[in-house]
């Protein structure tokens, strides 16, 4: 699955001079679906499309989301994403899926990002459209699913962020033997001094509670 994203002020699109779908401020997809398209590409695009910090903050940053910005998504299918013109003059769009499954995904899609509290709004499948637009920036972004899940399922990624997490599981281990055996050993040298507090006449609860409350403060 693959998208063109424009960062707008406005767009709309047109079909036979009908108005079917209009934003402001926001985004313009122009989504493309591949044969071998599988639902985690589906997620893992509009997951990373809804969280781009592709908009600017007072200090003219790029540093907000859609959201934060509460911008609109206008979706427009576009199977031309799928262009490959590696070979002769005529572009192949072999590897983009099928009409039905591409507009089952594109339908998928919409309502996934529906799903999460954005208003979308959409052309119209299979039709001819005039698509209008007001690029702000200009800032326009091509996602691939692909890339997105190939690096999330990399083996090697995935190994480092194992060995991280097993790394910091033995060292939370270590300090907390560390901090027992300090504690079992602070005890026994002040044995004498234990003493002392119980002939005044402090019970055990009193001088575990004592002890207690040191080992947070000095924690």
């Amino acid at each position: 699955m693959r998208a063109c994203i424009q960062r707008v002020s406005s767009a709309s699109v047109r079909v036979a001079g009908e108005l079917v779908g209009e934003i402001g401020t926001g985004i313009l997809v122009l989504l493309g679906v591949a044969g071998d398209d599988t639902e985690a590409d589906l997620t893992a695009l509009a997951d990373k499309m809804a969280g781009l910090r592709i908009f600017e903050d007072p200090e003219e940053r790029m540093n907000l989301s859609l959201a934060d910005v509460g911008g609109e998504i206008l979706v427009v299918s576009q199977f031309t994403l799928y262009a490959d013109c590696r070979k002769g003059r005529r572009p192949s769009f072999t590897e983009a899926a099928p009409p039905e499954k591409a507009e089952r995904d594109y339908l998928a899609f919409v309502e996934y990002l529906r799903g999460k509290g954005f208003h979308v709004e959409t052309g119209r499948f299979r039709a001819m459209m005039d698509v209008s637009l007001t690029n702000d920036g200009p800032v326009t972004i091509w996602l691939d699913s692909r890339e997105l899940v190939e690096k999330k399922n990399d083996p090697i990624l995935q190994g480092t962020n194992g060995i991280l997490t097993v790394g910091f599981i033995v060292v939370l281990l270590l300090c907390s033997v560390g901090f027992l055996i300090y504690w079992i050993l602070s005890i026994q040298s002040r044995s004498l001094l234990f003493g002392i507090f119980r002939a005044m006449g402090m019970s055990m609860r009193e001088v575990f509670t004592m002890l207690i409350n040191e080992q947070i403060f000095i924690s």
